[in-house]
């Protein structure tokens, strides 16, 4: 969940909150009606912008009964940035999992974007931790980027 506080003055302690599965729809749209001739264009944009309109999938189901903090930040929801490192690996899992459902190149984007989220955006990123997740290497994430790496060895070849 993107969570964002609320700018107006008379709800100063409310959010704005986006589920990761409408920012996945909205990035989809975004993403079927980009068109320039400035920027590289895939010859076959479909399964492109289906796996952008996918990117979050895993965590739909979580969105759908958020988490709420119980700890240093009581009564506030549980965001994409500070759900628990576990949490993430899982839902990333389903996400991709749910993409190969539908075809081994939207799997593999995925897979790619989700291993680069861990991977601090392959240091690409000039913002400083932007794309920083806390839990830069444990056991459980070296062998997640381990397993998404050999299966995006299996989705290229069924991808072709």
């Amino acid at each position: 969940m993107i969570i964002c506080p609320n700018a107006h003055p008379d709800y100063p302690d409310d959010w704005m909150l986006v589920k990761q599965s409408d920012h996945d729809d909205h990035s989809g749209y975004i993403a079927s009606h980009m068109v320039s001739p400035r920027y590289w264009q895939p010859t076959d944009k479909r399964l492109l912008t289906v796996a952008v309109a996918m990117h979050d999938t895993g965590s739909a189901s979580d969105e759908d009964h958020p988490l709420i903090h119980m700890d240093g930040e009581v009564g506030k929801p549980v965001s994409f940035w500070t759900v628990s490192p576990d949490e993430h690996l899982k839902l990333h899992r389903i996400g991709v999992k749910e993409a190969q459902q539908v075809h081994p190149y939207c799997a593999l984007l995925i897979s790619m974007h989700v291993v680069g989220i861990h991977r601090d955006r392959l240091h690409i990123d000039p913002a400083p931790n932007r794309w920083h997740i806390p839990h830069v290497s444990t056991p459980a994430l070296e062998a997640f980027i381990a397993e998404q790496t050999t299966l995006q060895v299996q989705l290229r070849r069924e991808a072709e």
